[in-house]
């Protein structure tokens, strides 16, 4: 689509290999990434440059009151929307080549990962283009919790006042209210 970038298209979902015309703004944008996310885990930032320096990493503001503990992974940075109360605690990833949508008031435990990108399941298409990426979003909503080690799959929506269980692969959405544990998650209490 005319006007459409290569952001817009890892967003939608449609697959993007390294033979786009505009791999290397992607990759510019990994690059610059990286940059930022070596800053933000250096030791020694106190807690006001860190808000400034995750400010960058999102592209927006940040509530006072939001923390996000180091290290802190991510793709690109700018597809993360944070909340207001919300913590995040050491070594989340969050592969956000596709929106990555927090509530206010949620709790992300310690190694949690939030995995938008996903590959092509036909092997042949692997080969033919091995860095071939489709995204799609995920939406956490308010008073979520997310127990350490949790691993959410691409396109996951998690309710408000829902709990993932530490540990839990979340592959289906997690209704409001609902308590999921395991591999794959499932529900075990409402």
């Amino acid at each position: 689509m005319k006007g459409e970038t290569i952001f817009d298209r890892l967003r939608k979902g449609i697959p993007v290999g390294r033979d786009d015309p505009e791999i290397d703004r992607l990759d510019r944008a990994f690059d610059e990434a990286s940059k930022l996310r070596m800053e933000y885990n250096s030791a020694g930032l106190s807690r006001k440059d860190m808000r400034g320096v995750l400010a960058k990493i999102v592209n927006s503001s940040v509530q006072d009151d939001t923390v996000v503990i180091p290290p802190f992974f991510f793709d690109l940075g700018f597809n993360i929307h944070l909340g207001k109360h919300d913590i995040i605690n050491y070594d989340v990833v969050m592969l956000d080549c596709a929106e990555i949508t927090i509530g206010d008031n949620v709790a992300i435990g310690a190694g949690a990962k939030l995995i938008t990108a996903s590959h092509p399941k036909d092997h042949e298409m692997r080969e033919k283009n091995p860095f071939m990426t489709m995204s799609q979003p995920i939406v956490i909503g308010n008073n979520a919790w997310i127990g350490a080690g949790a691993i959410i799959l691409p396109g996951i929506k998690i309710g408000d006042d829902a709990i993932v269980g530490a540990g839990a692969v979340v592959t289906h959405d997690v209704p409001a209210g609902e308590t999921v544990v395991g591999n794959p998650a499932r529900p075990i209490k409402r």
